[in-house]
């Protein structure tokens, strides 16, 4: 699987603040599997500079025959099983927009201090029409 290189950390210069978004491909369903992988990393970083108590993951669904439903049911069966990842709560929908109906929310706690609790917001993006082989 391909990683997009879109990682992306926002600072303010002025209060250290950090915001990182993540984003996979998904050609076929076992891909979840990377996607869901983000969360475990976001869960183990140890930062000194404050970070943000929420993350972005973007999936990228380069399949007609899988849709952002089967990637969502896909990760929290993953997220069910994973021993390094604790979930509060699995992805569940969450509306931003209510013309784009691909969005959802989890939330995990970190694996280190306090075990901080962070949000983890998902935008899974149906790519399948627009990606040339």
């Amino acid at each position: 699987m391909d990683r997009l290189g879109l990682q992306s950390e926002w600072m303010s210069k002025n209060n250290q603040v950090y915001f990182a978004i993540e984003c996979k491909r998904i050609r076929i369903l076992s891909d979840t599997k990377a996607y869901i992988g983000d969360i475990r990393k976001v869960a183990n970083r140890n930062h000194t500079n404050l970070r943000l108590p929420f993350e972005g993951q973007i999936a990228f669904i380069e399949n007609l025959n899988i849709d952002h439903h089967k990637v969502m049911t896909k990760a929290n069966s993953i997220l069910k099983k994973d021993i390094e990842i604790n979930t509060l709560q699995y992805l569940k929908f969450q509306s931003f927009h209510s013309f784009f109906q691909n969005t959802y929310s989890s939330v995990h706690t970190k694996n280190f201090g306090g075990k901080e609790s962070f949000y983890v917001y998902h935008l899974l993006f149906d790519y399948s029409q627009i990606v040339m082989n």
